[in-house]
């Protein structure tokens, strides 16, 4: 968790906190899946493989100005995201790649979605939510109505937290629309 007081962390899924782990208060967003870890500040990133117990510096994505959502996918690939658009990295930080076909910027929120077995992201500029697959660079999206963050699954739905509307819930039948990403490997 980032707090105020630095990053934190909990073995016993939060009935107990240990840290900070990492004590400066710039943290801000922190993404898991298994023991590997990611916090981020606006300017760079921390990483852990062990659940938190030892962290190493990560740059920020070269083009992406100032971080504002991170997450890790199955396998350790890690997602950082900004006003620039979504990042992804396969290496452990090493190297970034930019999703050049997304069409949208202002990242304001990524999660993984176990059901869906996909990175679903959010934007500041945009009422489309996109889940996308990692392994096949395609994607599927949902206009919500909104401009929404903080996206997740419940059950086979997707719920969202607005600035101006408050919680909202992705209606039982939804149209889906599928696309696919063109996955630029050098």
């Amino acid at each position: 968790a980032a707090t105020s007081q630095g990053v934190y962390r909990s073995g016993d899924e939060g009935a107990t906190w240990e840290g900070p782990v990492l004590s400066s208060p710039d943290y801000l967003y922190v993404g898991a899946q298994g023991a590997e870890v990611i916090a981020a500040w606006r300017e760079d990133l921390a990483m852990s493989s062990d659940g938190g117990r030892e962290w190493r510096p990560l740059h920020r994505p070269e083009g992406l100005s100032a971080i504002e959502a991170v997450a890790v996918s199955p396998g350790g690939m890690l997602w950082a995201g900004g006003r620039e658009g979504l990042f992804f990295s396969r290496d452990q930080g090493n190297s970034w790649e930019a999703v050049k076909r997304l069409p949208i910027n202002g990242i304001n929120g990524l999660h993984w979605d176990a059901a869906m077995q996909r990175m679903v992201v959010s934007s500041d500029y945009s009422t489309v939510v996109y889940a996308i697959d990692p392994a096949t660079q395609t994607w599927k999206w949902w206009d919500t109505g909104w401009a929404v963050h903080a996206v997740r699954s419940v059950g086979s739905q997707l719920i969202a937290a607005s600035l101006s509307n408050g919680v909202v819930l992705q209606p039982a039948r939804s149209e889906e629309h599928t696309s696919e990403l063109q996955s630029h490997h050098d």
